[in-house]
């Protein structure tokens, strides 16, 4: 009913859903602990803050149908 509004999901979104929500309608999303680790930056384990945003884009695409 509002197509000039453009949508970001700022809660619950994650790895295993951001594909629905861009389907949905959504233009971005926002993530906060889907992304970031507290743990793993405490350790210095970097590489699982890579990894989820790696997770996260791929799920983008996919809900925007991109391979």
């Amino acid at each position: 009913p509002l197509p000039q509004v453009r949508l970001m999901p700022t809660g619950g979104v994650d790895a295993n859903n951001a594909a629905d929500f861009i389907r949905a309608g959504a233009d971005v999303i926002c993530v906060g602990s889907a992304l970031i680790d507290k743990e793993a930056i405490a350790e210095g384990r970097f590489e699982v803050l890579t990894e989820n945003a790696r997770r996260l884009l791929a799920a983008v695409k996919e809900g925007r149908g991109q391979s």
